[in-house]
């Protein structure tokens, strides 16, 4: 017996009450909680499957878990994400049965349980069709890969399989992820080359080199270019656009040249101090193309949010323009964006969420402190955003504005800067709800009402 263990019983201590025991019993019921938690969103996900296949079974391909509860990143108040997969080759399949399925999904999804705080414990995507989930992937669509690489199949025919397997096997080119699989060879190369310093070396570098700049173009969405055209393609997209010095280019230009003379026995040998040179150089040239990588991120990134930002603002302001409910004061626009178009139940709530997370963005922007926000965020945003000029477009139709007006209305004098928005500080019509006796302006107004009301 050790004295830690004698002195823990001459204190009246069994060996599991020690400090150590008791550490290791917490560390267990903390994994107990957390799976438990989990196990009963996937118990959730699983009641969901059964009443949407018993529903629409015949339409539905597949249905995915995905967001931090996949990732085991999860809280107790965090929701499981769920989308489903529709068959868009059936002919009966159009917007109109798109729309029925959808609210079929929110209705099943909101009782199959609630958090302590009483929200949902499984969030329902828009559904997709197999049609656009092909398309985006085909893409390169950051969100698509996302979802594919995170998501967990609750229900799948043999749709979605395929295409998780391919996707994490870097199959799928103009991807981040086929672009970081190309980068990830490049270390090993180099501490082979480092380790041998033989005349091998000479392919390793060459291979490192090419790539990286390759991972760098597809990165960009351009097709994987072949190495005896990366140099020409890379003056192209690179250094003419001041992406890249002119030297990388001929650094690349050298050791493909030496790559060709050893594949063709012109080189037979090389010196430990040319293999030390190229080495090094090799370094730095990979080192300045993961560099180019990150800014080519960064400047995607801030594009796509002052995208959003634009699009979220001046649709918002055309809105509440048709209203006649613009304030002239730009700061007061979210007020008005939420008395006139969330609390008149014209839109659906969820974009007030839209709306903070796109200025939220776009402060951050500002203040050059982007890098910790997501591809993934940026394009979830972007589709919220693509969905709210859909229903406000939608909206003024219902009022009788021409699409030629709503044009006009997009085009307001002066979009408000995120300085000039601060955070936030009731209309009656013509369509009555039989529950409650109130009116509505329009059929969507009463529409959203119900489904949030009744």
């Amino acid at each position: 017996m050790s004295q830690g263990d004698r002195i823990d019983q001459e204190n009246g201590l069994k060996p599991d009450e020690t400090f150590v025991g008791k550490a290791k019993d917490f560390r267990s019921t903390k994994r107990k909680i957390k799976d438990f938690q989990k196990r009963r969103r996937m118990d959730a996900a699983e009641k969901f499957k059964k009443k949407a296949i018993e529903k629409y079974g015949e339409y539905i391909n597949a249905i995915i878990g995905t967001g931090s509860v996949t990732r085991d990143e999860f809280s107790s108040e965090s929701d499981l994400d769920i989308t489903v997969f529709i068959d868009d080759t059936r002919e009966d399949v159009d917007r109109r049965k798109k729309k029925e399925i959808e609210d079929y999904l929110k209705d099943v999804a909101e009782g199959c349980g609630k958090t302590k705080s009483g929200s949902h414990i499984l969030h329902v995507q828009p559904p997709w069709t197999i049609t656009e989930y092909w398309d985006m992937m085909r893409r390169g669509s950051p969100v698509a890969h996302s979802w594919t690489q995170d998501a967990t199949a609750i229900y799948d025919d043999g749709f979605f399989g395929p295409i998780q397997r391919l996707y994490k096997m870097g199959k799928l080119p103009a991807t981040r992820k086929s672009a970081e699989k190309r980068m990830s060879k490049v270390p090993k190369r180099l501490r082979r080359a480092e380790r041998m310093k033989v005349l091998i070396v000479a392919k390793d570098i060459y291979h490192a080199m090419t790539n990286s700049m390759q991972a760098v173009l597809v990165y960009m969405g351009e097709e994987v270019p072949a190495p005896k055209q990366l140099g020409k393609m890379a003056r192209e997209k690179l250094v003419s656009r001041d992406l890249l010095d002119e030297k990388y280019v001929k650094q690349y230009e050298e050791v493909y040249s030496i790559y060709k003379d050893v594949e063709h026995n012109n080189i037979d040998e090389m010196s430990g101090e040319d293999v030390d040179k190229y080495i090094e150089m090799a370094k730095k040239f990979v080192g300045e193309m993961q560099k180019l990588m990150k800014r080519i991120e960064i400047s995607r990134k801030a594009r796509k949010i002052q995208s959003n930002y634009e699009s979220m603002i001046k649709t918002s302001v055309a809105a509440l323009k048709a209203l006649g409910k613009l304030p002239e004061d730009p700061k007061k626009l979210p007020n008005a964006f939420k008395e006139n178009l969330i609390e008149e139940e014209l839109i659906d709530p969820r974009y007030e969420k839209t709306m903070s997370k796109v200025l939220e963005m776009k402060k951050k922007l500002n203040d050059k402190d982007i890098e910790n926000i997501t591809e993934h965020q940026i394009n979830v945003a972007k589709d919220f955003v693509k969905g709210f000029m859909r229903d406000i477009h939608e909206l003024l139709k219902e009022k009788d504005l021409k699409p030629g007006d709503i044009k006009e209305d997009m085009k307001p004098q002066k979009t408000p800067g995120p300085d000039e928005i601060t955070p936030q500080e009731k209309n009656t019509g013509g369509f009555r709800c039989e529950e409650c006796d109130k009116e509505f302006d329009t059929k969507r107004g009463l529409s959203i009402h119900k489904g949030k009301a009744h």
